[in-house]
């Protein structure tokens, strides 16, 4: 029973387990497939950017490679109103607008600085002051603006990061990009980083005599290049990795989950450059999260339902299994009661015949019988209202006695011996006593010392320092019944309530004289708890 018990506990636990572990389960596939997707479609992204990337400098580079031809054809005639109308027809702003200008840098010697001055109208001394023995000033840079003005007679080659690049191009002849840098143009407050790109122009023997150039602010050409859209959803991170340690060149916003950013490497004029996107904050990876999360508390909530429900279910089985029980229990009470109250009237219109005889045998007239007999009903009636009162009522037990026997028994009749101190019953004892000694007097009335006009009585009682109380019954007559094995009703009802509800014990002796019969019952508190455990 306690294992049948502790398995519906279980159960409706168990259901409710496997349902959000499920729950769970779905959920954490949603999140998993769902950062794959989101890593996926950044990578496709990242992709995206690099080859937008590689395309755009590669027509930047064609540019610069028109521009390198056009001062080849003939560099003494090369002047700024020339060089501006070729620039112009090019149209950077439309076409181009990731190319800051179009310039030329005039490589020349240490001391030579006012002859390329005047060759190029430049509006200023060139500077800085340099410690190399070769200059590379700006000469011409279009469209003239106010930012590429400000950049005219700027000697890059005394700077180390455009002097390395301008040296790498020469060497490989090849369009070449510098590390990252500021611009000689980032003249106001939006500073952006930069780069410049540079292509040798040779004379008719192979000699370098200065580079034509493209400067470029990262941020403008990365959106020439098409990736301005994607900053709406993520954080964009360029570093120039070139030598190995990343120099930043561009970041569009810091990202929100550093583990979750995908990056490829670009070629960009003989430099490589990483691109890294990542989530742009932790509102997007909030967002993404929600579905899981549902899913994760819809299974929560479908757990607790079924689980519930089980328990339900459960409830009302108990509750269907509990009104059987107490309809199968009702109907054996109803028999049991049906039985005892068939069994009583027998009894009671045996012991009104065994009256009705014994008062007859000893009655002179028909008054004197009327007298006595209905005198012996009314103690037999007094007897019954004492077994039917309820309540802690205190009786005597030599006067119980006397209501059972004085029906069969006239009082002052020599055949009864009653012997015994004065004993105080409570009212649940004196019900219980009742009822034995009601069917000892029935039994005796029918079939032994009351039927019998020879026949005797004794009873004979003890109360023991334990409390324990003894009551004998001994009867004397002939013959004894026939049948001594045959236990009726009336015998196992005093078996039951001296050994059930009393928690006493029943000695029973039929001998050739007559029944003996020996009750031992505990005392009062003894009884007491055993009515009350047997009524709960």
């Amino acid at each position: 029973m306690q294992k049948a018990s502790r398995l519906r506990r279980v159960i409706p636990v168990a259901i409710f387990s496997i349902v959000l572990l499920m729950g769970l389960a779905l959920a954490w596939a949603l999140h998993v497939s769902g950062a794959a997707q989101r890593r996926a479609r950044m990578a496709a992204d990242v992709e995206e950017i690099a080859r937008a990337v590689e395309i755009r400098m590669g027509q930047n580079v064609a540019v610069l490679r028109a521009v390198k031809a056009m001062i080849e054809i003939d560099p003494g005639r090369m002047t700024r109103e020339r060089f501006s109308r070729f620039v112009s027809k090019i149209d950077l702003p439309n076409v181009y607008p990731g190319i800051r200008g179009l310039g030329f840098a005039a490589r020349i010697p240490v001391g030579a600085e006012q002859a390329a001055r005047a060759r190029y109208e430049l509006p200023r001394d060139i500077f800085p002051q340099t410690s190399e023995e070769i200059r590379a000033p700006v000469a011409l840079l279009e469209p003239r603006d106010a930012r590429n003005e400000a950049a005219l007679g700027f000697d890059m080659f005394s700077e180390p990061r455009r002097r390395a690049a301008m040296v790498l191009s020469e060497t490989e002849d090849q369009p070449v990009a510098t590390a990252p840098v500021i611009l000689a143009q980032e003249i106001d407050s939006d500073v952006q980083n930069g780069f410049l790109v540079y292509l040798p122009t040779r004379d008719a023997q192979g000699a370098a005599y200065g580079f034509a150039y493209a400067p470029f602010r990262v941020g403008d050409f990365l959106s020439d290049a098409g990736v301005r859209s994607l900053l709406e959803r993520y954080a964009l991170r360029v570093d120039d990795v070139t030598t190995g340690e990343p120099a930043p060149l561009f970041v569009a916003a810091p990202a929100a989950q550093g583990d979750s950013r995908v990056a490829q490497a670009v070629n960009v004029a003989s430099r490589v450059w990483r691109i890294a996107l990542a989530p742009i904050s932790a509102k997007s990876a909030w967002i993404d999260a929600l579905r899981p999360l549902g899913v994760a508390l819809l299974a929560l909530l479908l757990a607790a339902l079924v689980a519930h429900a089980y328990r339900d279910q459960q409830r009302a089985q108990e509750t269907e299994s509990a009104l059987s029980d107490a309809r199968l229990k009702a109907l054996a009470d109803r028999e049991v009661l049906l039985q005892e109250m068939n069994h009583r009237i027998k009894n009671a219109i045996a012991r009104i015949a065994a009256i009705a005889r014994s008062t007859a045998r000893g009655s002179a007239n028909l008054d004197e019988f009327q007298t006595s007999f209905f005198g012996r009903l009314a103690a037999m009636a007094a007897a019954q209202d004492l077994v039917t009162k309820g309540g802690d009522t205190v009786a005597s037990l030599d006067d119980l006695l006397r209501a059972e026997l004085d029906q069969i028994f006239p009082q002052g009749d020599p055949r009864l011996k009653l012997d015994g101190p004065p004993t105080q019953l409570d009212g649940r004892m004196t019900q219980a006593l009742a009822l034995v000694l009601h069917e000892l007097a029935t039994n005796a009335a029918k079939h032994g010392a009351a039927r019998d006009p020879n026949g005797a009585l004794a009873v004979r009682w003890r109360r023991h320092e334990s409390e324990l109380l003894t009551l004998e019954w001994i009867e004397t007559c002939a013959p004894a019944p026939a049948d001594p094995a045959r236990k009726g009703f009336g015998s196992r009802l005093v078996t039951t309530i001296v050994e059930g509800e009393l928690r006493g014990r029943v000695e029973r002796e039929l001998r050739p004289q007559g029944l003996r019969l020996l009750l031992e019952i505990p005392k009062n508190g003894d009884a007491t708890k055993a009515n009350a455990d047997a009524a709960r």
